[in-house]
Parts: structure tokens; sequence; C-alpha cells
């Protein structure tokens, strides 16, 4: 049996989360700090961690309009421009905070099921998305991504500002 790569799918979700944010009468837009981390796990294998990552971008007012984090809409967008098909179920929004459930074919074939988990503060962001994956070959394993943002006053030129998401679409 062959190796399983975990890394591009981690790699994959890691968009995925990142840049998070939330509603804007939840949180202030201006300049943010978002830190992402990220472990595998394999079977039979111990836990291994894939990296942490930090970038400052400016979360809008339109962009934090739309809410983006207390929805699936800004997921399912990111993951359908890389050609994954997936559905989102389980939506639970309690005030700051909302959860879901994300199920995904990728293009190789691979699937995977994710459990998102977010909640902000005017000045703080948690994260976090547990993810199965299934290869195509039988291989199995688990990603997680917990992330934290914390706002740093102004935007500056040098942070990217992230799109909003496209109205979700009415079955």
């Amino acid at each position: 049996m062959r190796p399983v790569a975990f890394a591009p799918l981690a790699l994959l979700a890691a968009c995925v989360v990142a840049p998070p944010a939330m509603a804007q009468k939840i949180m202030t837009p201006g300049g943010w700090e978002m830190t992402s981390s990220i472990t595998r796990e394999l079977a039979g294998q111990p836990v291994e961690q894939m990296g942490r990552h930090t970038l400052k971008i400016c979360l809008t007012r339109e962009f934090l309009a739309a809410e983006p984090y207390l929805s699936p809409g800004l997921d399912d967008e990111r993951m359908a421009a890389r050609q994954a098909k997936c559905t989102s179920e389980d939506l639970q929004r309690d005030g700051d905070s909302a959860s879901w459930v994300m199920a995904c074919e990728l293009a190789d074939g691979s699937r995977l099921r994710a459990r998102l988990r977010n909640s902000a503060t005017a000045d703080r962001l948690t994260t976090q998305m547990v993810q199965d994956v299934e290869r195509g070959g039988g291989g199995k394993g688990r990603v997680t991504i917990a992330g934290e943002g914390r706002y740093i006053g102004e935007c500056t030129e040098e942070m990217s500002k992230p799109e909003p998401p496209k109205p979700a679409k009415k079955p």
C-alpha cells in the first residue's frame, strides 16, 4: 500500500479556514492578525505538527457584513474554486458562535468530512476545523486546524483584503 499524502489536503483546508472573519456587528473592521496551526493524525503513527502560519489581513466592513464565518457560504465557495463538490449541513448558530459540518469530494476522488466551529468578539476570533479524510486508495487520516485572530488596528497597504462571499444560492 502506498503512503498517504495528507499534506496537500491540510494546505487546502488551511486555505478554507484562513482568513477567518465573523459578522460586522461582532468583529471590528480593520487589521487582523490571524494565526493557524495544523496537525495530522494517520493510523498507527504519532500526531504530526504540520506547521503554524501567521498573516495580517484587512477585514473590510463589506466583508464582515456578509457574515462569512457564521454560515458555510465562504467555505463552500473556496472549496468549489478548488473543484471540490461540497455540501454543508447541521448549521448551529448561537450569538457570536457558529458550527456546521461540511462533506466534500475532491477532484482526486478523496473525501473529507469536517466539523467547523467559530466564535468571535469585537477583537478576538477562535476557529477550529477537524476533518476526517479518506483517500481513494483507502488511506484515512484526520487533520485539525486551530486558528486564532486578534484585532491589531487600522488596515495597512501591505494587508490583503479578502472578497466578500457571494450570496448563497437558493435551492
